[in-house]
């Protein structure tokens, strides 16, 4: 289940309980040319694991959003272009095992979004049938200390 969009009329938006407590995803997000952060925050995610380093976007706005309130402009400040060689988050399970276990290892409060985002990685990964070495340590990292 998924959070809804924030109400137009508040700006102000706090979805930390139904992210920590509830395992909600928030698919919503701005594009990168949307988002600012505090230093502050940005000191509490960072660095990322290496093989999130190739779709960061959704990683940070995911622990952001987790992590702290978030303010919400509803007018466009930004265009985005659009064509055949933007970069797009690519599914792949070695991303969603990696991000999990960061969370799980960094942030223990957010055990719960961890344990959803390495269950879709593990769905994906049983579904493509395309086994790596990599994937299979960490999903017996992962799975060793649940």
């Amino acid at each position: 289940m998924c959070l809804p969009p924030p109400p137009i009329d508040k700006n102000i938006i706090d979805f930390r309980k139904e992210i920590t407590h509830k395992a909600k995803i928030c698919p919503w997000r701005p594009p990168t040319s949307g988002l600012t952060f505090r230093r502050s925050l940005f000191e509490k995610i960072l660095p990322l694991p290496i093989p999130v380093t190739q779709s960061p976007d959704t990683c940070i706005g995911n622990v952001a959003l987790a992590l702290e309130k978030g303010y919400f402009l509803n007018e466009p400040l930004s265009t985005m272009r659009i064509h055949g060689k933007n970069a797009r988050f690519t599914d792949r399970p070695i991303i969603s095992f990696s991000q999990a276990l960061w969370l799980k290892n960094k942030l223990p409060s957010l055990r719960k979004i961890a344990n959803k985002i390495f269950s879709q990685g593990l769905s994906s990964y049983r579904y493509d049938g395309v086994y790596d070495k990599q994937s299979h340590e960490i999903i017996k990292i992962y799975l060793s200390n649940i």
